[in-house]
């Protein structure tokens, strides 16, 4: 070390510098005494573990389940990717509703939002179809923060009127939350759902309408998006679906129709979007699927008379001249062989819903039918695939 002198107020004082050899031996003694630590705590970890703490053991059960045998994080190449079996979708409203995840039911005020949505209910507590479609039996919990217990009341009893039930096993699986206060951006209010959901074990939980479960700003992602994520984590760790109703929009006609209110932070959030249209004196019902084909557009009518209330299907009218155009592309489309419904969509430059309804029509009239076509993947096996193609007659006829 070099010594040298300092001059302070109480006079010359001798300052010891360490030297740079000086230094470099510290450092490197520090650094055998971190690694001598390190190790010490690596042989004695499986002794020191011991039990985990509370807070710990709660953290763990939160988290949302992984397959077996894999980690939390995982990476593989494209051929074990390609191994894994995922199974296929399971389905609470056959092609409609899955049995996991999120979804919307969105329209404008006064045009049965409700009414659907407690027939929804009822149809799975008591494994009835809805909408033409079989549902999976299970428990069905609706919770309504719009108040009218005795509006509730008389409209539940007036479908269950409707579709001829017995009040036995059915309506012990039809739960009704009464007096809700729960509040989706509160801590409190999404634990106070969590333990109403594992009491009550629900496959299916609907929350009419979305507005009043929270105070964020549904225009703002950054203020929606966290009350969106916790439901999302809800369906998953419970394993249901979680149906809300949710207002649309008035329609303006300088921007593109969106049914969903709000940020474009929901339009990523869904699963199944089911939504309803007023056209004329037609109510019409659309829907969009994540993972599945959008099912063809149909006509509902809510028929109330002598205390019951009952949801009738009916195919629209085509009484628009641009939909037989549409019709008369499609047919000229298909002369060239089958076509899947995206395809055609594509092709016309128009909604799969919208081509998916005007196939359905043009089924029902004998021009069109579906069939399976062989398709080759990437890993060279063969799959079968949905597809429309023009019926025999029609085929015939135009050759």
């Amino acid at each position: 070390m070099i010594g040298s002198f300092l001059a302070t107020a109480k006079g010359t004082q001798v300052t010891v510098i360490p030297s740079k050899a000086f230094n470099g031996q510290r450092r490197r003694e520090l650094a055998e005494d971190q690694q001598k630590r390190r190790l010490r705590k690596l042989l004695l970890q499986p002794t020191l573990q011991g039990k985990p703490k509370k807070k710990e053991v709660e953290k763990t059960r939160d988290r949302p389940s992984v397959p077996p045998g894999t980690a939390e994080f995982e990476v593989v190449d494209y051929h074990a990717f390609s191994a894994f079996d995922f199974g296929s979708i399971s389905w609470l409203v056959d092609s409609l509703i899955p049995s996991v995840g999120c979804g919307f039911l969105a329209a404008v005020p006064k045009i049965g939002k409700t009414w659907l949505a407690l027939d929804l209910a009822i149809a799975v507590a008591a494994g009835e179809e809805y909408l033409g479609r079989q549902t999976q039996i299970g428990n069905a919990l609706y919770i309504g923060g719009e108040g009218g217990h005795q509006h509730l009341q008389r409209r539940l009893a007036m479908l269950v009127r409707g579709r001829s039930l017995q009040h036995s096993a059915f309506a012990e699986r039809l739960l009704i939350g009464m007096n809700p206060r729960i509040r989706l951006d509160r801590p409190n209010g999404v634990q106070a759902l969590r333990s109403e959901i594992e009491r009550t074990k629900p496959s299916l939980l609907i929350l009419d309408p979305l507005t009043r479960f929270h105070e964020a700003r549904e225009n703002e992602r950054d203020s929606i998006e966290p009350v969106l994520s916790r439901l999302r984590q809800i369906s998953e760790d419970y394993g249901l679906f979680i149906l809300v109703i949710h207002h649309a929009p008035k329609p303006r006609k300088d921007i593109p129709y969106d049914p969903l209110r709000g940020t474009s932070a929901m339009r990523a959030w869904h699963d199944s979007l089911i939504w309803l249209e007023r056209k004329g004196d037609a109510v019409l019902l659309h829907a969009e699927l994540r993972d599945a084909e959008e099912p063809p557009m149909i006509g509902v009518h809510l028929g109330v008379e002598e205390g019951q209330a009952k949801l009738d299907l009916y195919v629209p009218e085509i009484d628009d001249k641009a939909d037989e155009e549409l019709m008369i592309q499609i047919e000229e489309m298909l002369q060239d062989g089958p076509l899947p419904v995206h395809e055609i969509a594509k092709l016309a430059k128009k909604r799969k819903a919208k081509v998916a309804q005007l196939v359905s029509q043009m089924a029902q009239l004998g021009v069109v039918k579906k069939a399976k076509a062989p398709v080759q993947g990437s890993d060279l096996k063969t799959y079968f695939r949905e597809v429309v193609e023009l019926s025999s007659g029609i085929q015939n006829s135009r050759n």
